[in-house]
């Protein structure tokens, strides 16, 4: 498999023949920029990204200790492949006498291969450099220099007290004394855009820097930042503004994942890759509150270059064309989604995909129980997306000998080629998909499937059809509640037959209590990918196998957290849904209605 990114372990096996494993020391130089009358630079934390394990005190020779032990326990391979990591805070803060008795005792307390010690480009004196280039001839050392951006505007409002042009310093003394050198960038540092990262990207890459970390910028509790955004900070769709002062650009991990493989693409192949993600403890984390995991992350980045065939540095000296289009997702159970960039979401779960328009939607359809009592089934699909669940409904029920009718409703035709993208030329979903984009429809022998584009509040339907089931399958309440208000799911229940079901994903208390407030029975389905499971809702109590238990019903009857989005027109926008309900739970919650029921 062609190797997509140089990273930094892929350095240490060419150039040792197996990896090397980083234990971090913290000196305890602290910051020549950090006192008691100066916070700093506004993101650092007051332990200057100190390791975990050494948040509590240890002399040096304990540090080491500890930090092996950590490495042995978790890694099968460490045994004598160590790293001198010297990370917190600037390790070259000091007189060079007490550098090198510091540095002497780190280096005789483990057999360590490689050093490599943290630093501020300012900080990088004759005398220091003079005594790392000595080092460097008996073992390895790299320097890795702050640099965060070479925008001087963004640095100055950072307070790192220092501009571009002393890294272009410390990289030319760092090179001319043999020593290799890394540079730290991080992405979504205050007022900065892509054209900001991009140009960091390329300065940082003009130099003679050896390696390159990238991370995501993180609002840590203990930091000035932390504190501004404690007190002054406003969340919106696409940035924190801390009133004022400046405004942090907001993006998700997919929009993060995205925006790597662009600046991946324009660093030279070259250019060995130490990071690219933020590390701290989750509880330090203000923000953005992320919720997939670090090497998930890693492993959809790597799935989308391989899917796309794209490398680090296929794009040197080119221009970065902004596109938008769909990040190609695999789930779980090895079916693909997509990211959508306009709802910001996936079109499916990465439990999985597939699985999802089974367990979701289909199974608690409860098929043989219906088709035993009436052969051909109506379905009314809201969102069809990437076909899933109109797909999976039509499988199953043919399967069972049964015909089915199904009539879907999207808003994006683009849906559709992301679908077909997905299916074999030669398969039956890709004959289907074609249909539906060519004539908005499909029919077979047996069954048929009908595709209304645009709107679904104002969806064209035969006013004589009935439904048997109703699939909800919109994104999520806060980016798509336009279909999840009271006002259409009373529209939908009225079209449902007196044993029809509405069947979604979601677990919304809202949610719930639209269909409540219709005078339907809401029950629970099982759940898949997550603790809870979706809902259930029909006319005929007998169709709810597990209701509502009393504790739900009182959440949702006797506090504002069952209060359904309101759109009576049918026209409002998701923005205006959203803030017309915040305005109503404030109202109620004056009348003395609790947020919540206990």
């Amino acid at each position: 498999m062609k190797r997509r990114i140089n990273f930094f372990k892929d350095y240490l096996t060419e150039r040792f023949g197996h990896a090397l494993y980083r234990i971090p020391i913290d000196l305890g130089l602290g910051c020549p920029h950090k006192n008691i009358n100066n916070h700093g630079c506004i993101y650092c934390a007051e332990d200057g990204a100190r390791a975990i394990h050494l948040q509590r005190v240890l002399d040096i020779r304990e540090q080491v200790r500890e930090g092996i032990k950590y490495v042995n326990n978790r890694y099968s391979d460490s045994q004598g492949n160590y790293i001198a990591y010297l990370q917190t805070y600037t390790n070259t803060y000091g007189n060079i006498d007490k550098l090198k008795s510091l540095y002497e005792t780190v280096l005789s307390s483990a057999n360590f291969t490689m050093l490599m010690l943290s630093t501020r480009p300012d900080c990088l004196n004759e005398e220091i450099l003079e005594y790392i280039s000595e080092l460097n001839k008996s073992i390895e050392t790299w320097v890795e220099i702050g640099v965060q951006t070479s925008n001087n505007r963004t640095l100055s409002m950072i307070n790192r007290q220092h501009d571009f042009q002393s890294v272009i310093n410390a990289s030319a003394k760092l090179n001319l004394a043999g020593v290799k050198s890394s540079a730290h960038i991080m992405i979504g540092l205050p007022g900065e855009t892509m054209s900001d990262y991009i140009q960091t990207v390329n300065d940082v890459c003009s130099l003679g820097f050896t390696g390159i970390k990238l991370h995501n910028t993180l609002i840590l509790k203990n930091s000035y930042l932390g504190k501004l955004f404690n007190t002054s900070s406003v969340i919106t769709p696409d940035s924190v503004e801390i009133k004022g002062i400046f405004s942090i650009p907001k993006f998700n991990e997919y929009e993060y994942i995205d925006l790597l493989i662009k600046l991946l693409r324009i660093i030279p192949e070259d250019k060995v890759i130490m990071r690219l993600t933020a590390d701290a403890e989750e509880k330090n984390i203000l923000f953005p509150k992320w919720h997939i995991p670090k090497p998930k992350i890693l492993e959809t980045l790597f799935s989308i270059m391989e899917e796309r065939n794209l490398a680090q540095g296929d794009s040197v000296g080119q221009k970065i064309e902004s596109d938008d289009s769909f990040l190609k997702i695999k789930t779980s159970d090895s079916s693909f989604t997509f990211y959508n960039p306009l709802f910001k979401e996936n079109y499916h779960s990465t439990s999985g995909g597939l699985s999802e328009a089974l367990y979701k939607f289909v199974s608690p359809s409860n098929l043989p129980k219906r088709l035993a009592i009436k052969r051909e089934l109506t379905l009314l699909d809201v969102g069809f997306g990437l076909g899933y669940n109109a797909l999976t409904a039509l499988n199953e029920i043919n399967k069972l000998g049964g015909t089915v009718r199904i009539t879907s409703l999207e808003l994006d035709e683009s849906s559709l080629k992301l679908a077909q993208s997905l299916f074999q030329t030669s398969s039956c979903e890709y004959k289907i998909l074609e249909s539906l984009r060519k004539q908005n429809r499909y029919s077979d022998t047996r069954s048929s499937i009908e595709l209304i584009l645009g709107d679904a509040r104002t969806a064209s339907l035969p006013s004589t059809i009935k439904f048997d089931l109703i699939y909800l399958d919109a994104f999520s309440t806060q980016k798509n509640s336009e279909l999840w208000t009271y006002d259409f799911i009373r529209g939908l229940s009225s079209l449902l037959y007196a044993d029809g079901a509405i069947i979604t994903y979601s677990a919304s208390f809202a949610v719930r209590g639209a269909f409540i407030r219709c005078g339907m029975f809401v029950g629970t389905t099982e759940p898949f990918g997550r603790k809870n499971g979706g809902t259930i809702a029909s006319f005929n109590k007998e169709i709810i196998e597990s209701p509502l238990s009393e504790k739900d019903m009182n959440i949702i009857l006797k506090s504002t957290a069952g209060t359904p989005y309101r759109d009576t027109s049918l026209k409002s926008s998701n923005n205006e849904i959203l803030v017309r309900h915040e305005k109503l739970i404030r109202k109620l919650r004056l009348k003395g209605i609790p947020k919540w029921y206990k």
